[in-house]
Order: structure tokens, then C-alpha cells, then sequence
């Protein structure tokens, strides 16, 4: 059996994404999988958040993005699959993340991470070795609008 921890190569995975930051001319653009920089030194991660729509349904993931929006305007979301990123980029690997209070078991098996192998929250910029990737990736993604 299965664990629902696992993420199977075939399984896809979504981000929210936004006008103007993540899309431009209708395009998915490479700053869609740069992962965040961390406050307050606004050092870089080395993950980016996704969410499993096997365990999240695409209202979920639309009412998300919107709730996070922060002024941006929500555009959709980008879908691709786990091979993608597991096999084809060596330097990046997803990683399912339980999101909420492992200890009490409540937690959310719909969030997973991409995660980039270089040193966490040690850049204030992606690394130029890792740009390459983040623009195939962006390439390699289909751009999903529902509504936006």
C-alpha cells in the first residue's frame, strides 16, 4: 500500500500564481518557481510551496491563491508534474511537507515543497546556476486560469 506521503512520479502539483509577478504576456514566467525570499534579512529559501491536487481540489487551490493575494491579482495557477522536476532536474526534488500540527496528527497531506539544492536562506538572490533550471521549468509548465 501506498503512503499518502508519497508523491508518485505522475502526480502533479500547482502553485498559485499573479499578474505583473509571476505572469507576464500571458506567459508563465521563470520567477514563478523562485523560491521567496525569508523576512526580515530577506535572505533567499531554497523551497517553494505546492499543493497536491490529488488531496486538493482546484476551488481549494483558487480559494487559496485569492486568500493570499496581497493586493497582487490572482491569476491562476501553473500545473506540473513531479517527473518533471524529479527526474529532468537532478538539482531539484519534491518533497511532500505536511502542513499543520504533526504532534495532534492534523495535518494536510495536500502541501508539498520543490526544493532546490543549494543552502537554504544563505542567498539573497537564486543562485546563476539554478536560473537555467527555473527557466525550463517555466517553460515545461502549463498555465492554468480559472477566472482570474
Amino acid at each position: 500500500m501506498t503512503s499518502i506521503w508519497e508523491i508518485k512520479d505522475d502526480e502533479y502539483l500547482y502553485r498559485n500564481v499573479y499578474e505583473k509577478f509571476h505572469v507576464k504576456k500571458g506567459k508563465l514566467h521563470w520567477k514563478a518557481f523562485e523560491p521567496p525570499a525569508v523576512p526580515p534579512d530577506r535572505l533567499r529559501s531554497n523551497e517553494i510551496s505546492t499543493l497536491r491536487p490529488k488531496y486538493a481540489i482546484e476551488e481549494f487551490v483558487t480559494y487559496l491563491g485569492r486568500q493570499y493575494s496581497k493586493g497582487r491579482d490572482y491569476a491562476g495557477f501553473f500545473r506540473i508534474s513531479s517527473n518533471n522536476i524529479n527526474k529532468r532536474h537532478p538539482k531539484m526534488w519534491v518533497d511532500s511537507t505536511p502542513f499543520g500540527d504533526v504532534d495532534l496528527k492534523v495535518c494536510l497531506c495536500s502541501h508539498a515543497d520543490i526544493r532546490c539544492d543549494y543552502p537554504s536562506e544563505q542567498e539573497k538572490a537564486v543562485p546563476p546556476e539554478f536560473l537555467q533550471i527555473l527557466k525550463e521549468l517555466s517553460r515545461e509548465a502549463e498555465l492554468c486560469y480559472y477566472g482570474a
